[in-house]
């Protein structure tokens, strides 16, 4: 991840002690890293700028961790396609949207 911008949050308490706080990277910047573009569709629905595969999606989805709110890697691999969806992305030739009904049906349990 070097290079890629991460959110940094400070506290400071009253006692003039501090901590750091370092994130992850928002999830399209890992997926824009892991696919090698630099931008996603400016035209989302209509114009596909990349292809992810679940691999790669599992991929992402590991690298973000506790950053999403599913619980378990299905989950997060599938909050990683909505992100995709939002980028124009597809996600091996199909509309991320199957993928993440296909993992929900558990279709794809072997891939995981």
């Amino acid at each position: 991840m070097a290079g890629m911008q991460v959110p940094v949050k400070i506290k400071i308490d009253d006692k003039k002690g501090f901590t750091i706080d370092i994130g992850t990277p928002p999830a399209s910047s890992l997926i824009k890293q892991v696919l090698g573009i630099k931008k996603g569709s400016g035209e989302a629905g209509s114009v596909i700028a990349a292809d992810i595969t679940i691999d790669q999606a599992i991929t992402v989805a590991k690298q973000k961790g506790p950053g999403l709110t599913g619980g378990n890697i299905k989950a997060m691999t599938s909050e990683i396609l909505g992100v995709a969806k939002s980028m124009g992305l597809s996600c091996e030739g199909k509309d991320p949207k199957e993928i993440q009904a296909s993992i929900k049906s558990g279709s794809l349990d072997d891939r995981f």
